[in-house]
C-alpha cells in the first residue's frame, strides 16, 4: 500500500483515474507527466473547494451486513 503513496506513483495513478489525489507531493510529479492534469482542480482541489466537502456517516455493522447481503444477492452470489 505504501508504494501507491510515493509521489511519482501517485501521480501516475492520478493521471490514469483523473480523481482526487490524496498525495499532495504528487502534484509536481503529475505536472511533469501532463501539466494540464497537474493543475486540474478535479485532481488537486483548492482549499475553497475542499471547504465544501461533506463527509458521510459510517454504516453501522448491521447496515453494512444488510447492504452487503443485498448486493451479493443482486450480483448472484
Amino acid at each position: 500500500m505504501n508504494y501507491y503513496y510515493e509521489p511519482a506513483v501517485a501521480a501516475e495513478v492520478a493521471a490514469y483515474v483523473n480523481y482526487i489525489c490524496p498525495v499532495e507531493a504528487a502534484q509536481p510529479e503529475l505536472e511533469k507527466i501532463d501539466p494540464a492534469l497537474g493543475n486540474s482542480p478535479f485532481i488537486f482541489p483548492d482549499a475553497a473547494t475542499l471547504a465544501k466537502v461533506k463527509v458521510f456517516r459510517s454504516l453501522s455493522a448491521d447496515e453494512s451486513t444488510k447492504f452487503q447481503t443485498a448486493f451479493d444477492e443482486a450480483i448472484g452470489n
